[in-house]
């Protein structure tokens, strides 16, 4: 417990309007952003999650149900779920810890009457989840002089701070323990005045910011103390930074930082949902008293029939709309920001009686391409004849579309219209989007997109968007049993692109589906093309997402040509073998990013269950160098399933590190899966550091899973089963044999992963003098799938307790081939007792440490550091993917079609062998799509190779020029690669490549046109 306690002499009188001569309160009055409407009864209590982005949890007050609800940023309720063991007495504030505990405060107490006060803790549960209840924990405790009426709890370091509401001076207490079996005496901690009537509080997760609320003055105060601060005192004594924050928070009962930041929101007990950016009020630690005044224009909708009318308005958005049955059902925005959520304007039997709405939008209007959306917050409503008009006339308008808004379903329908840049003598209008419904409108404009997808079972349950624009919403296309029966798609997307990056989404709005073979095609052929299968689930993945390119040129030159003209070759029966040695060298592009690896941590006994001294140290370390993620290879405690030691591990890890640690189960952790799961959902933390396709094997969800990072791959598996022997089951290796070549086939973006990671706790190759006897794993189990599987650069443990390394080759471990070599790192030492080294390691120490991995496209960097930063070992550094191999190839000329000749100038003639799948292979020429390779399989796929001839005529420039076969999916070979032109060759080059998506996913060349 820290040591809090103050004398009552020892308070600065004054706090909150500065405790030191050298603190002035900076004072601001600030319009909040209105981020939408929630719709729980009495908000009296909100909190972010800590686990899932973008989720808010709040409770009611007195009278209401006992329930925990979820509700997005915007308000939407995402699930609620009853208190099982609670009463709603005066539910009054929520808080979050680091531990994955939520605590509600039943603290009210108006008339100061009452001998017992109760907090509930329960364990954060999934939002998405289909729980129907969750269990809690009853904390009962008095004050030490008598009641006192609390409406505001924040927790920090794991106990419960509870501030007084009803005091010219208002106190702030402690709980002295957190122990659910004994009723308690609260700590008194210390006071202020002039912060009357508190009825909410939050901390930051750094520890460093306090929010209060007020809603009798409309005040909102943040407070700051020390980095070095080790008392919540020193916010009421000593604190660093200090604001006062107004505006008219409609009694505002509730505040919460965001996620990691200093912005914050406020709930009303009313529904309003407000946000305070950071830098609306961080005066960059000025102390001079100041005051800001902005003053926000938003168009009021009247709860009437008649049109708002906007005789001064520049800009007015116009329609018709029926069945707001509800205030702020629905949220009109125009660029992401509110204008307005609509009042009640309900019609009998809900049956299309429209209404019709003007607002003015002149604030919130921009040079170019602006956006109008209408957001469904709950329930269900309609709108048409969508109209926006300008100084120079209409610039938007859609008679022909009416759309039905389902929240949760189709939710928002979206509209684009320009304004021209530093002129309004020029209209751009751009129609509405279209949500089909029977079938998708099929079109051949100057720009295409085509796909094939399947298990469309409900109208609009996945979208289609185009720079963050929606196309169209999906009907429904179902197939019998959901097996991948697919449905053909067309789509005119011209109007939502523009010259450079572009961005295509598929968004699954509810349930699950799949999409492949995408393709989106312009006037002169192909310009993107993915024929990869990807599955979409709500509640996973979430969506899916494409970046393509539109060329910009200065030339004139126009070519027509979307079809490729057969060419036949005539079949020879002449063969000739040959072998050739090349050396590949694979190009992944991905941003470099670090990510560090550490593991046992625990202590001696289960009343020390974790060296907190030594976790401390490393984590705090690990975290100066901002990796993206953590990897923990297990023994996180000397028993995780006894006593407290969740919770002391977690508060001993750097509170930033953990929320981004992806631990696996070590034998000392092993014997409850259910209290590990409710500790740790890896999917949830994989989402919040940007990770992304996280999958499990089946029923091992957070024990034995998956997720792509960047360029690379990483795989978990919990190996526990027989740790002396570190033996996988067969149905682990299965999993990952096919997990791996999923990834190096379609994962990371769809290009395919280009490295791969995998960490599991006991080491394969031993290195240790106790706690593991080698060999681990017979080559046959194991080797089997490193040898098919070339992305795999390392391979993470722990379990020794020691930090070692050894690079892996077929003395180290029989059947290992040449050119599937990886590294291996026994990151043993974050703080469990140390063991000696063996002579067998390539590098070993008796000491604590961790492994910082730094990936920059193909090249791979690991730096070992002690406890204290200093590094223990010269850098390791490797690059996978380079590699030199020796093939035998047989060669026939075989007949092909569908690809485009004609009246040659310059001609591309190639071998190549198993494109077993259309689209599998593209030829590009100055990075323009020439042709995508039709299926040309070869019977057991053994390099029986294809002629091709193609005309590149029309993509060939003055000078040099470029020639790359790209690999979309699988792998396959390329040799014999000419150009030819008038004056004979201009390329010749006979030596074979192999190209596998993942690895060596392009090979190209290049040649000179003078």
């Amino acid at each position: 417990m820290l040591s809090l306690l103050l004398p009552t002499g020892s308070m600065q009188p004054g706090f909150l309007i500065g405790t030191a001569a050298a603190l002035t309160e900076t004072q601001l009055s600030i319009a909040p952003l209105s981020i939408g409407t929630h719709h729980v009864p009495e908000g009296s209590g909100i909190v972010a999650s800590r686990a899932y982005p973008g989720i808010y949890w709040m409770i009611g007050d007195s009278g209401n149900p006992a329930n925990l609800y979820a509700i997005d940023s915007a308000g939407v309720t995402k699930n609620i779920f009853p208190v099982a063991g609670a009463t709603n007495y005066d539910w009054e504030d929520i808080a979050i810890d680091s531990n994955g505990y939520i605590w509600i405060g039943d603290i009210g107490d108006n008339s100061q009457v009452r001998s017992d006060y109760v907090l509930y803790r329960v364990s954060e549960p999934n939002p998405y989840g289909s729980a129907t209840s969750i269990s809690s924990t009853a904390f009962h405790f008095a004050y030490p002089n008598g009641a006192r009426d609390a409406e505001a709890l924040f927790v920090w370091q794991g106990i419960p701070y509870l501030v007084q509401k009803r005091s010219i001076t208002t106190e702030v207490y402690a709980f002295p323990t957190v122990d659910p079996s004994k009723k308690v005496t609260l700590n008194y901690v210390g006071a202020f005045t002039g912060g009357i009537y508190i009825t909410g509080a939050d901390i930051s997760t750094d520890g460093r910011r306090l929010a209060l609320i007020n809603d009798g003055n409309n005040y909102h105060w943040i407070i700051e103390r020390s980095a070095t601060s080790t008392s919540i005192a020193d916010f009421f004594t000593s604190p660093t930074k200090q604001w006062r924050i107004s505006f008219s928070n409609q009694q505002g009962e509730a505040i919460s930082f965001l996620l990691g930041d200093y912005s914050f929101v406020v709930a009303s007990e009313e529904g309003s949902l407000w946000k305070i950016q950071q830098t609306q009020y961080d005066q960059q630690g000025s102390t001079t008293v100041t005051t800001t005044t902005t003053t926000t224009t938003t168009a009021a909708l009247p709860v009437a029939t008649t049109p708002i009318t906007s005789a001064s308005a520049t800009y007015t958005l116009s329609f018709q709309g029926y069945d707001y049955d509800n205030k702020g059902e629905v949220s009109v925005l125009v660029n992401n920001q509110l204008v307005a959520s609509l009042p009640t304007a309900d019609s009998t039997q809900n049956n299309n009686m429209f209404k019709s709405f003007s607002l003015d939008i002149t604030n919130y209007v921009v040079s170019g391409r602006n956006s109008v959306t209408f957001r469904q917050n709950f329930y269900s409503s309609g709108v048409q004849n969508v109209q926006v008009t300008g100084p120079s006339g209409i610039l938007l308008s859609d008679s022909t579309s009416s759309h039905t808004l389902v929240a949760g379903g189709t939710s928002s329908v979206n509209y684009s219209f320009n304004t021209a840049t530093g002129t309004t003598t020029t209209t751009t209008t751009t129609t509405t989007t279209t949500t089909a419904t029977t079938a998708v409108p099929s079109s051949l404009p100057s720009l295409t997109l085509s796909f094939q997808g399947y298990d469309y079972d409900n109208k609009g349950e996945s979208s289609v968007l185009v720079d963050n624009q929606v196309v169209a919403t999906l009907p429904t296309a179902n197939s019998p049993q959901n097996n991948n029966v697919f449905t053909s798609y067309s789509l005119d997307i011209s109007k939502y692109l523009t010259p450079g990056g572009n961005t295509l989404t598929f968004k699954q709005n509810i349930y699950s589906s799949g999409v492949k073979n995408i393709q989106i095609t312009g006037s002169s052929g192909a310009i993107y093309s993915n024929s990869a299968y990807y599955y979409i689930q709500q509640e996973v993945n979430g969506s899916l997402t494409y970046t393509f390119n539109i060329p910009t040129s200065s030339t004139t030159t126009t070519t027509t040509t979307t079809t490729p003209t057969p060419t036949t070759t005539t079949t020879t029966a002449s063969t000739s073998t040959a072998t050739t040695t090349t050396t590949t060298t694979a190009t992944p592009s991905a941003t470099p990013f670090k990510f560090v690896v550490m593991g046992d941590s625990r202590g001696n006994s289960a009343s020390q269950p974790v060296n907190t001294g030594v976790l401390s140290k490393l984590s705090n370390t690990a975290n100066s160098f901002n990796p993206a993620f953590q990897l923990f290879t297990g023994d996180l405690c000397y028993d995780f399933s006894q006593g407290n030691c969740p919770s002391v591990w977690k508060s001993t890890e750097n509170s930033n590190l953990l929320s981004k640690t992806v631990p696996i189960m070590g034998n000392h952790d092993a014997g409850d899966n259910a209290l590990w799961l409710s500790n740790f959902n890896i999917g949830s933390i994989v989402a919040s550091f940007g990770g992304t396709r996280y999958s499990y094997r089946s029923g091992q969800d957070g024990l034995d899973f998956s997720f792509d990072y960047g360029n690379s791959h990483f795989v978990g598996m919990t190996v526990i089963d027989d740790v002396s022997s570190s033996r996988p089951s067969s149905a682990q290796l299965s999993w990952l044999d096919t997990d791996l070549t999923t990834a190096e086939r379609t994962g990371c973006g769809g290009s395919g992963c280009a490295l791969t990671f995998i960490e599991w706790h006991a080491p394969i190759y031993c290195s240790s003098s106790s706690h593991c006897s080698p060999p681990a794993i017979p080559p046959a189990q194991w080797t089997t799938v490193t040898n098919a599987h070339p992305s795999i650069v390392a391979i993470f443990h722990g379990h020794e307790h020691i930090t070692a390394y050894a690079h892996i080759d077929g003395s180290k471990i029989s059947g290992v081939n040449t050119n599937r070599e990886y590294e291996e790192f026994i990151m043993g030492g974050a703080g469990a007792p140390l063991y000696g080294c063996l002579s067998r390691a390539d590098w070993c120490t008796s000491n604590y440490g961790f492994a910082l991995v730094t990936v920059s496209g193909s090249t791979v960097t690991v730096q070992i550091y002690d406890m204290n930063g200093a590094s223990m070992h010269a850098p390791w550094t490797f690059n996978k993917n380079t590699a030199t191999t020796t093939s035998t190839t047989t060669t026939t000329t075989a007949v092909v079609s569908g690809l485009p000749s004609g009246s040659v100038i310059y001609s591309l003639s190639f071998q190549g062998y198993d494109y077993d799948n259309l689209g599998e292979v593209t030829v590009l020429v100055n990075n323009q799509v020439v042709v995508t390779l039709s299926a040309v399989d070869s019977s057991q796929n053994n390099n029986v190779f294809a002629s091709f001839s193609l005309d590149i005529s029309r993509y060939v420039v003055a000078g040099t020029n470029t020639i790359t076969f790209r690999q979309n999916i699988y792998s396959s070979g390329v040799q014999n690669v000419q150009v030819t032109g008038s004056r004979g060759a201009l390329l010749s080059d006979s030596t074979y490549h192999d190209i596998w998506a993942g690895g060596t996913a392009t090979t190209s060349y290049n040649f000179n046109v003078s």
